[in-house]
């Protein structure tokens, strides 16, 4: 004979010898049913503050738990690797020497006379401003004379304040670029890594913000051809603070239809 059965045949005459030794369980009610005592808090060895909570968790923490990562914003489609140099407003007073180079209009009417240093620079840059104020752009060449066989046109200050562009656009310094438009077509607006995130020092009221690596294609030149960009930088101060960050003949990658970059091309 097993011993639990052994022991249950015990069971049965003890309790036939007496009945009363027999009790009904305790009425823990019907909610209880199926469940074991746990007793209370102290029995767990828990403060009555220290109980742990049903559910702990709350809507907002599913979702930091489910919420996909944010995804980088693509650079745009690789337009390839490009070298810069720079160009700015030449200004007539940070010249000196006798005035004698006449400047013309298309008309062949006279713009100014300035000394050569001046007219020279004006030449290289294709824009300057006069010392009375006004800023002349290149506008054709012409037979009128005067240096480099330039006719100059007299610009708008409230429209072109610092030059015109290839489409007669204005020229906007630290976004404005000449490039070769059989590369980079006119009006183009294009994403440089580099560039972004960078802080322009501030001279002569320019820069003095941070870059966010957007430019765009506004102008041409005659030394500007394939993979080479001319970064129009505003004053000579800027530009030669800018050499000290990104010198002349620095390549760069250059992106074009970027998300971020938010001036569509013209």
């Amino acid at each position: 004979m097993k011993p639990t059965l052994y022991a249950f045949i015990l069971l049965l005459t003890a309790c036939a010898s007496d009945p009363e030794s027999i009790q009904e369980p305790a009425d823990q009610g019907p909610d209880m049913a199926g469940r074991a005592d746990l007793g209370s808090n102290s029995d767990l060895g828990l403060e009555p503050d220290a109980m742990p909570d049903a559910d702990t968790d709350t809507p907002d923490s599913h979702a930091d738990a489910d919420a996909e990562p944010d995804m980088p914003v693509s650079k745009g489609t690789l337009m390839g690797s490009f070298e810069n140099t720079y160009y700015y407003l030449a200004e007539e007073g940070a010249h000196t020497g006798e005035a004698t180079e006449p400047l013309y209009d298309r008309e062949c009417n006279p713009v100014a006379t300035v000394s050569a240093s001046f007219a020279n620079a004006a030449c290289i840059e294709g824009s300057a401003r006069l010392d009375d104020g006004r800023v002349i752009n290149y506008a054709t060449s012409c037979s009128c004379g005067g240096p480099c066989s330039f006719c100059w046109a007299v610009m708008n200050p409230a429209t072109h304040p610092w030059g015109m562009g290839s489409r007669g656009n204005a020229l906007e310094p630290l976004r404005s670029w000449a490039v070769d438009i059989d590369v980079i077509p006119h009006g183009t607006s294009v994403y440089v890594e580099e560039w972004d995130g960078l802080e322009i020092p501030s001279f002569d009221g320019l820069g003095g913000f941070v870059h966010d690596g957007c430019f765009r294609a506004d102008d041409v030149g005659g030394g500007i051809n394939g993979n080479h960009v001319d970064i129009f930088a505003g004053s000579r101060s800027l530009w030669q603070a800018l050499e000290n960050i990104f010198p002349t003949r620095t390549t760069f990658n250059v992106y074009r239809d970027s998300p971020r970059c938010a001036s569509p091309s013209r």
